[in-house]
């Protein structure tokens, strides 16, 4: 602990010792300057120091490009010179109003002309017409594309595919518009619809089968914004186009962007999990086995 505080003790006295030092080769110019005579052992940083102010003061205001070359006698600017104050504007000639100097025409010249105020013309804002959203139409965009993955969604690497077809029938019914896919272009969109309930099909070009299903019911609510993209892959059996098994329901007042992606079937789900039924009635046949033998063995 002692010699902790000698060694506080040494650097506070060092401390003092240079900055006595400093001030002592302190030059201070009529001009408002102050300049720093360079000693033996000066840095930089302890010159800083000594004056309150930064390495990069000191560096900028003499062009230093590097703090460890000073040499013993050269002047260091710390401090530039004051800038002059601003002279005064001469006051005008002419004698101030009401002064007994004033003349007549001195007066008049040094009274300010009156310009006549115009009157700013007026901004007119357009008026915007409030935005009703049921008043807002139904937008729907059908699309066919190569679902390579079977995932039902549309990634960034499957592209549309042309030689199937799509469809959009009325809450009635009715064919609103019926188109094939092409593989250069994206989805086509029916613009202008009435909010209501609409139904979209799909069928996929020769060798190609839907990874879901082939019909979609939807109910639009005022200003939705639909996009549906039906999947279609290489080598899958062709179901065949039948009443609407799936309902998409879009029920927002303002306009939004939805994609939806065909769901299965209860017919492709109990395809899909065949195997996991006949294991699961090997397994009741299995039980009920045992069960009829623990029987028999009782009446014995």
């Amino acid at each position: 602990m002692k010699t902790f505080m000698l060694l506080c003790l040494t650097l506070l006295v060092s401390v003092l010792i240079a900055a006595s030092s400093a001030h002592a080769q302190r030059q201070d110019r009529p001009d408002g300057a102050v300049v720093y005579v360079v000693q033996a052992g000066d840095t930089v940083d302890g010159i800083a120091f000594s004056f309150g102010v930064t390495r990069a003061e000191i560096m900028a205001l003499n062009n230093i490009t590097d703090p460890r070359l000073i040499q013993v006698g050269q002047e260091l600017l710390i401090r530039p010179r004051a800038a002059p104050s601003p002279t005064p504007e001469p006051s005008a000639l002419i004698p101030a109003r009401g002064s007994l100097l004033a003349t007549p025409a001195d007066q008049a010249a040094a009274t300010p002309a009156l310009t006549p105020s115009i009157a700013p013309a007026p901004i007119l804002a357009p008026v915007q017409p409030a935005l009703d959203p049921r008043a807002a139409d139904v937008r729907i965009c059908l699309e066919l594309f190569d679902d390579a993955n079977h995932n039902r969604i549309q990634d960034t690497n499957e592209p549309p595919i042309g030689g199937g077809s799509l469809s959009l029938l009325a809450p009635d019914g009715a064919q609103i518009a019926a188109w094939d896919s092409a593989a250069d272009s994206a989805a086509r969109c029916i613009d202008g619809l009435a909010p209501g309930g609409y139904t979209a099909s799909a069928r996929p070009p020769n060798g190609f089968g839907l990874t879901g299903t082939d019909s979609l019911r939807i109910d639009a609510n005022h200003g939705a914004d639909i996009r549906i993209a039906f999947g279609a892959a290489r080598g899958l059996p062709v179901t065949p186009l039948h009443a609407v098994d799936f309902a998409l329901v879009v029920d927002e007042p303002l306009p939004s962007t939805l994609r939806a992606a065909a769901t299965p079937t209860v017919t492709s789900l109990m395809r899909d999990n065949l195997g996991l039924f006949a294991f699961a009635l090997a397994g009741l046949v299995l039980i009920g086995g045992i069960g009829m033998a623990f029987l028999a063995r009782g009446k014995r």
